[in-house]
C-alpha cells in the first residue's frame, strides 16, 4: 500500500522496470494503479525500448505514435515476447501451435496479411478454392471466421497488397486455365466474401502486384513478361533486349518483377534487367541495361536497417548461400553489388575430399521468404537431412539482415527443428509465409495439412488484430462475388493406371503425338504406355516432384506437357522424348543422366538429329533449390511409408481418407 501512495511520476518509473505481465497485473490492485498503467506515455516508452533492441514495428500499422493506447499495449506485449527469442543464444526453439487443420485439398499457395488474415489456395483434380482464415479467432483445434470461394483453375502464383485499406489479391491460375484473377475480401450484407475486381484471360504466372499493375510472365502459352493494369484493363508490353527472348537464358519465366524509381526490374536466374517506363500513345517498358549475376535460385526484395531510401536491395539464394544484392543510382547509371552474408553449409560426406554421391548434389538452403518489414528472412535448412544423418530432419530458420551502416555481415538467427512436436512436413512441397514482427509462421503442404505457429509465445495465444478491419472497403460496394460452390476446372482429367477406353479418349494422352514434328531416324509418335518408363503418362502430370513439376519449378517452363515423339538410344538403356509446353518444344535425353534441351521458336530451325544441331541447346536449371525440394520429398515420403526413423504413415492415404483426391496419385 505504501507503493500506491507514491506520486504518478514515480509509479511510472517503477512500471518501466517491471515485465509487461506484471504491469498488467498491477492495475487490478487499485484505481491508482489502474490509471497509471494505462498512461499513454508509459506504453510509448516501452515500445521505443523494444524497437531499440530486436523488435520490429509491423509495417501495416504505420508509426507507433499514431496508434491508440490499447493497441500499443497489445503490441508491446507481443513484440517483447518475440524479441526475447532473438536475444537468446542461437539454439533451436520450439514454437507454440496456434492452429492445425487438415483439409481435403493440396495447398498450392498461401499468404499471411497484416498478422491476422491467412489466405490459402488449395486444389485437387476436380476443384480449386481460395480461403481466408481469421487468426484472431483461432484455437489449436478450431477456427472461426473462415471464408471460401471457388476458382476455375489451380492457383500457381499469387501476390497480395493492402491498397486504400483493403486487401487486393492477384492470383495466377495454372497454365491449363490461364488467367489472372484480381480479388478482394470485403463485407457484403455484413458477411465477409471474396469479390472479383478484374480478370485477365490468357495471362498468368504473377510475379508482381504494385498498385494497379500486375507483372505476369506467361501470355497465351508463351513465356513473355508483360504488365496488366487491372484498373484500366490494359496490357502493357515489355520491350526485351535487342536479341529478344528466344535465347536459352531468357526462354524461361523470371524469378521476380518489381518497380523502383520509375523503372521496372526483372530478375532472372543469371541476370538483372532494368527497363525504363515510356509514356507515349500507350505505356511501354523499354530495355535499359542488364547485369550478369551468379546463379540465383530464389530472390525476394528486402530493406536492411540503415539503407538509403534511394537504394534497392534483394536477398537471394545462390549456390553459395544467402546473398545481398544492391542496386544504387550513380552518376547517370545504376551500380550493382552482390555480397555473401550467410554461407550455405557443405554436404556432409564420409571422408573429406570424397565426391558427393549421386542424388546428394543439391543446395542446402531453400524456401526463402522475406517478411513485410524487409528486415528479416525465413528459409529452410537441409544440412541435417542428407543420407549420412542418422536422424534426418529439416530446420526452419529465421534471420535478421545486418544493418547496412555497420559493416558487419553476420546474420543473427533463430531456428527450430520441431523436436518433440508433430511433424508439419515442411518437406511436402510446402508453401510458407510469416509475419516477421509478430513471430507468426504459416505452413501448408501438398498433403492438405495447414499449420500456424506462434514463435512469440511459449503457449498458443491468439495474435491480436492490431490493424484496422481490412474487409471494410471504402468506395462503392462490390457485388461480383465469387462462387461458393465448386466450379468445373478448365483441365482435362488426369489418367490413372489401366485406363478404360473412355478415360483414355478424354485424357490429355489423346493429344499426344499430334504436332507432326520433323524428326530424323527411328522416332515414333508418343502414346500412352501402360508401363513404367519415361514415356509413361505418370511421369508428366505435374504432380509433386515428377518430370512435369520439375520442368515448371526447376527449369522455368510452366504448363501442360504434351509428349510428341520418343526413341530409345542405340544401346537400349537411355530414352529420348520430344514434347511441347505451350509454344515451346523441348527434348529429354536420359542416356547417362537426364538433360533437357530446347529449340528456337523459328519453325525452320526445328529439326532434331542424333548429333544435336546448334538450334537444339542445353537448357540449364533456373532454380537449383527446387531440386532440393524434389529430393527431400521423395526421400522423406519413402522414409515415412517404410517407417524408417519415423512413425510409419502415408500422408497421401490420409488425404484420401479425408475425402481428398490426390492429383495424379493412384490410391490402391
Amino acid at each position: 500500500m505504501a507503493l500506491a501512495q507514491l506520486n504518478n511520476d514515480i509509479l511510472l518509473l517503477v512500471c518501466l522496470e517491471l515485465p509487461v505481465d506484471t504491469i498488467q497485473t498491477l492495475r487490478q490492485v487499485s484505481r491508482v494503479f489502474s490509471v497509471v498503467t494505462r498512461v499513454r506515455s508509459l506504453w510509448i516508452t516501452l515500445i521505443r525500448r523494444v524497437l531499440t533492441t530486436n523488435g520490429l514495428m509491423p509495417s501495416y500499422l504505420g508509426h507507433y505514435e499514431e496508434l491508440e493506447t490499447s493497441v500499443l499495449e497489445l503490441l508491446v506485449r507481443r513484440l517483447e515476447h518475440f524479441t526475447e527469442k532473438w536475444e537468446r543464444d542461437p539454439t533451436p526453439i520450439s514454437p507454440a501451435t496456434l492452429f492445425n487443420y487438415n483439409t481435403s485439398l493440396s495447398v498450392t499457395w498461401l499468404k499471411l496479411v497484416a498478422g491476422n488474415w491467412l489466405f490459402v489456395a488449395s486444389s485437387d483434380e476436380t476443384e480449386s478454392k481460395i480461403s481466408c482464415y481469421d487468426l484472431s479467432t483461432a484455437t489449436p483445434d478450431s477456427m472461426n471466421g473462415i471464408v471460401h470461394a471457388y476458382l476455375p483453375g489451380r492457383v500457381r502464383t499469387g501476390r497480395v497488397e493492402v491498397q486504400d485499406g483493403s486487401m487486393v489479391l492477384a492470383l495466377g491460375l495454372g497454365p491449363e486455365s490461364a488467367a489472372v484473377h484480381i480479388l478482394t475480401l470485403c463485407k457484403v450484407s455484413g458477411q465477409n466474401v471474396f469479390c472479383e475486381l478484374a480478370r485477365c484471360e490468357g495471362s498468368t504466372y504473377v510475379l508482381m502486384l504494385s498498385g494497379s499493375l500486375v507483372g505476369c510472365a506467361l501470355r497465351n502459352g508463351s513465356n513473355v513478361p508483360h504488365i496488366y493494369d487491372w484498373k484500366s484493363r490494359t496490357i502493357y508490353d515489355i520491350i526485351p533486349q535487342p536479341d529478344g527472348l528466344d535465347v536459352p537464358s531468357r526462354r524461361t519465366v523470371p524469378h521476380l518483377m518489381t518497380k523502383w524509381q520509375g523503372k521496372l526490374i526483372i530478375i532472372r536466374s543469371s541476370a538483372i534487367e532494368l527497363y525504363d517506363t515510356v509514356y507515349a500513345q500507350t505505356t511501354t517498358f523499354v530495355f535499359n541495361t542488364n547485369f550478369d549475376t551468379p546463379s540465383i535460385s530464389e530472390v525476394e526484395r528486402c530493406a536492411p536497417p540503415g539503407r538509403s531510401p534511394d537504394t534497392l536491395h534483394f536477398l537471394a539464394l545462390s549456390s553459395r548461400g544467402l546473398e545481398l544484392i544492391t542496386l544504387e543510382p550513380g552518376a547517370g547509371q545504376v551500380d550493382y553489388h552482390q555480397s555473401l552474408i550467410l554461407e550455405a553449409p557443405f554436404h556432409r560426406i564420409l571422408n573429406p575430399g570424397d565426391p558427393v554421391p549421386v542424388g546428394e548434389d543439391y543446395p542446402m538452403f531453400y524456401g526463402l521468404r522475406v517478411g513485410d518489414s524487409g528486415q528479416r528472412a525465413l528459409w529452410i535448412s537441409a544440412a541435417e537431412a542428407t543420407i549420412y544423418c542418422k536422424n534426418p530432419h529439416l530446420r526452419l530458420c529465421q534471420g535478421a539482415l545486418p544493418p547496412t551502416f555497420s559493416g558487419d555481415t553476420t546474420m543473427q538467427q533463430i531456428s527450430t527443428t520441431f523436436a518433440g512436436m508433430e511433424d508439419p512436413a515442411i518437406w511436402g512441397v510446402a508453401s510458407i509465409d510469416f509475419d516477421d514482427a509478430l513471430g507468426v509462421v504459416a505452413i501448408g503442404n501438398c498433403f492438405g495439412e495447414l499449420w500456424v505457429y506462434d514463435f512469440g509465445s511459449e503457449r498458443p495465444i491468439r495474435p491480436p488484430r492490431l490493424s484496422i478491419d481490412l474487409t471494410e472497403r471504402a468506395g462503392p460496394p462490390i457485388t461480383t462475388t465469387f462462387p461458393l460452390e465448386p466450379l468445373p476446372l478448365n483441365k482435362l482429367p488426369a489418367p490413372h493406371y489401366r485406363m478404360s477406353d473412355i478415360e483414355l479418349a478424354s485424357s490429355r494422352v489423346s493429344r499426344w503425338g499430334k504436332d507432326n514434328i520433323n524428326t530424323f531416324g527411328q522416332w515414333k509418335p508418343a502414346k500412352y504406355a501402360r508401363r513404367y518408363g519415361f514415356s509413361s503418362q505418370d511421369f508428366w502430370e505435374g504432380v509433386p516432384c515428377d518430370f512435369g513439376w520439375a520442368l515448371d519449378h526447376v527449369y522455368g517452363f510452366p504448363g501442360e506437357v504434351l509428349l510428341q515423339s520418343t526413341i530409345y538410344t542405340w544401346d537400349g538403356i537411355g530414352e529420348e522424348i520430344i514434347f511441347r509446353i505451350g509454344d515451346r518444344y523441348l527434348l529429354l535425353t536420359t542416356e547417362k543422366e537426364e538433360h533437357f534441351l530446347s529449340w528456337s521458336l523459328n519453325p525452320g530451325d526445328f529439326l532434331y538429329q542424333p548429333n544435336h544441331p546448334q538450334s537444339c541447346v542445353l537448357q540449364l536449371p533456373t532454380c537449383e533449390t527446387a531440386r532440393t525440394i524434389q529430393m527431400l520429398y521423395q526421400r522423406f515420403l519413402a522414409h515415412e511409408r517404410g517407417g524408417k526413423g519415423r512413425p510409419e504413415r502415408d500422408r497421401w492415404a490420409e488425404l484420401n481418407s479425408r475425402g481428398g483426391k490426390p492429383p495424379g496419385i493412384v490410391m490402391y
